[in-house]
């Protein structure tokens, strides 16, 4: 019985399937075909945007004029009119004294008062000084307004009959203006002067001058130029050092309120100089020269931050950490037991003695000083005060994620509070450029590591490190791998990667492998992360575990994230130019426009827009360029190279302006040298194209530029 079943069975199956393909002849032969639609909740595969703003014109994002304070270029015509100003008030005086009176002139002809006067100002020398002063005033009036030299006698001669009724008519104006004055002294005054101003609204003007400097110098920064960067950052020093009117005579000092936010000002911008220098001393694109004495500038700069302000504890902090990468162990640990007495829940921390402080009293200090001077300790020998400190900084790490609302569980059993204190400090010497240090740090979680892992033996438990806790150490092992030798890129790459396979969410660590791709010259492989880490750095952050166990430097997460940084942003874009995907550099600078406004942003975006054949959005978006920052020279020469692609006789003559003001500024760049001459080539103006090949010639020597040349 079973046999026929089985035999009845299969007979079955094989009439079915003779069934099936004669059906499916059928269908085929009459060209039948079977569709199904879907609808689906959520894409299968998440693709990061290259730009959330991609469709955006420069007009768009442009924000509306900062009224305020700032910091005009030079006038060399006010200059020159300030100069002939001071001249006729020297030749009045003469004039009086040679005739007090009206009728002692009236006596002497106009021809013999104009022998005398010229006799006086020769014998006294004043003729020959002011004709000395007025030479160089006026020498750089010429290279303003007149840029062209003169190539012939007709052209020498027309350019002098033009400089001098030039100036005649700005003699005129100033004579008309001093007679105008004086004859507004001469009529009542019916109005009260304007007050002067008063310490408050100094104040905030400072602020406003000291933040364009601070923007300056991030934008220069960003964009590899250390010595911009430099000037910049003393340019700002200089600004909060300058004395005000209402300050007392030196050596006695300003005081009041003002006077202490004065001095905070002026250590903020020593403290922001010397984070500066410490990034500069490990900058892979700056020279080795410019490098060298950056470490000890550094330490300079802080030292003056922590004396203008010593209750800074940032400051503190990263002093005592360049301090203590230095090997200057006692005037480190004088800094952070500073920076613990300024955190201490007593009024007044030096009156009480450390050994008197409860357990609790010595954990209020945020956990990283107690970490920082651990290491100190550590480092000279002291373990078992490091030991307590460390504890310290334990216990305050529980106590402020419990104020935080975080649950401990996502420490582990046992917790790893010790390794995420330490984590927090190898990410504070991690930006602090301090590798040295930041690898004992490092050290440091190990060791925490080891000991977890032994009382998970001891207890029976699972030994496993929170996903959240691992992620990061692999993060800040790359970042500091990558610091320690930027030309071994394979260790790092290898961290960075289990760093972004642990939390895909992390714009940092995907920002860190695109740090290090580009390091090893993988510029395919850069692009992709750093669209991935400013896609998740634009977004709003989930709220995962590593961001509720976050507590630096305020003891708790941020409320609000800090935007992406712009060196992402150059970078970024830059590369994309590089690659020639000019549409998606567009949207990229100008999110970066949206979110930084600075010159880079702009040039950037005017230079993808040129490149898509957009010429007056390119205009535009130079031209903000220009706005930010008209003293960069780059931004001139695209400012020029956008008027030669209108190709009319106007803009041409535009673009000769703009390139005599990129050459003043010190245009270097080779390859937009090149390519204005090629586009004064493609106007059939080989003159101009020449001196540009010429010129790109000598800033960067190439078989090309010399084939082009010879053309």
């Amino acid at each position: 019985d079973e046999e026929a079943a089985a035999a009845a069975a299969a007979a079955a199956a094989e009439a079915v399937e003779a069934l099936n393909a004669a059906r499916a002849g059928v269908l085929e032969e009459g060209g039948t075909a079977l569709s199904v639609g879907m609808d689906l909740s959520l894409p299968l595969v998440l693709v990061a945007a290259t730009s959330a703003k991609s469709n955006l014109l420069p007009l768009d994002v442009v924000p509306p004029r900062a009224v305020g304070p700032t910091k005009p270029p030079r006038d060399f015509e006010q200059e020159l009119r300030e100069e002939m100003d001071e001249m006729i008030q020297v030749v009045a005086q003469e004039y009086i004294a040679l005739f007090p009176t009206e009728t002692g002139a009236a006596a002497i002809s106009m021809e013999e008062q104009k022998k005398q006067l010229l006799y006086v100002l020769n014998t006294s020398g004043k003729y020959h000084e002011y004709k000395e002063r007025l030479k160089p005033r006026i020498q750089r009036v010429v290279r303003v307004k007149f840029e062209n030299k003169p190539n012939s006698v007709e052209e020498a001669d027309r350019f002098v009959s033009q400089l001098y009724a030039y100036l005649m008519s700005e003699l005129t104006k100033v004579l008309n203006r001093i007679f105008r004055d004086a004859e507004k002294l001469q009529e009542p005054q019916l109005t009260s002067s304007i007050l002067p101003k008063d310490d408050a609204e100094l104040l905030e003007e400072l602020e406003l001058e000291l933040e364009k400097f601070r923007v300056l110098a991030i934008d220069a920064e960003a964009n590899g130029d250390m010595e911009t960067t430099t000037k910049r950052h003393e340019d700002r020093v200089a600004a909060a050092s300058s004395p005000w009117e209402s300050d007392p005579t030196p050596p006695a000092l300003p005081t009041g309120p003002t006077a202490e936010k004065r001095l905070a000002v002026l250590a903020a911008c020593w403290f922001d100089y010397g984070v500066f220098c410490l990034r500069a001393a490990t900058a892979a694109d700056a020279d080795d020269s410019f490098k060298g004495g950056m470490q000890s500038k550094a330490e300079q700069c802080l030292a003056n931050a922590v004396r203008e302000n010593p209750a800074d504890g940032p400051a503190l902090q990263l002093y005592g950490a360049v301090l203590l990468e230095a090997g200057k162990y006692e005037k480190s640990e004088v800094m952070f037991r500073a920076a613990l007495a300024l955190e201490l829940p007593a009024a007044e921390p030096d009156a009480k003695a450390e050994q008197e402080l409860t357990a609790d009293e010595l954990a209020a200090p945020l956990p990283l000083s107690n970490t920082l001077l651990c290491l100190q300790l550590m480092a000279t020998g002291q373990h078992t005060p490091a030991r307590a400190c460390l504890s310290a900084a334990v216990k305050g790490h529980q106590a402020r994620l419990l104020k935080n609302g975080a649950p401990l569980d996502l420490l582990g059993k046992p917790k790893r509070t010790a390794g995420a204190v330490a984590l927090d400090a190898v990410e504070f010497l991690v930006e602090g450029k301090l590798p040295g240090m930041a690898r004992k740090a490092l050290e440091l979680f190990q060791k925490c590591e080891a000991a977890a892992k032994t009382k998970c033996e001891d207890r029976g438990l699972v030994d496993a490190m929170p996903a959240w806790l691992k992620q990061r150490e692999k993060r800040l092992t790359a970042a500091l791998l990558l610091l320690e030798d930027g030309s071994q890129t394979d260790p790092a790459q290898s961290e960075a990667f289990a760093a972004t396979t642990l939390d895909p969410e992390d714009g940092a660590a995907w920002q860190g492998l695109g740090d290090i791709h580009y390091a090893s010259g993988a510029v395919e492989e850069a692009v992709s992360a750093y669209i991935k880490a400013l896609s998740l750095l634009s977004a709003k952050p989930k709220p995962t575990a590593a961001r509720s166990m976050i507590v630096g430097s305020t003891g708790a997460p941020p409320e609000v994230p800090p935007p992406p940084p712009l060196r992402l942003f150059v970078r970024l874009g830059t590369l994309m130019l590089q690659l020639g995907r000019n549409d998606a550099a567009r949207g990229v600078f100008l999110q970066g426009c949206d979110t930084w406004q600075t010159c880079s942003m702009w040039l950037g975006a005017g230079i993808a827009l040129l490149r898509l054949d957009q010429l007056k959005e390119s205009e535009d978006a130079l031209m903000e360029a220009n706005v930010r920052n008209n003293k960069n020279p780059v931004v001139w020469g695209f400012v020029a190279l956008a008027c030669l692609a209108r190709g009319d006789k106007v803009r041409v003559d535009q673009a000769d302006k703009s390139i005599v003001q990129a050459n003043r500024l010190g245009l270097t760049d080779a390859a937009l040298l090149r390519e204005l001459a090629n586009s004064y080539t493609a106007l059939d103006l080989l003159e101009s194209a020449e001196a540009l090949f010429r010129r790109s010639l000598a800033c960067e020597p190439s078989a090309h530029t010399r084939r082009e040349d010879v053309r």
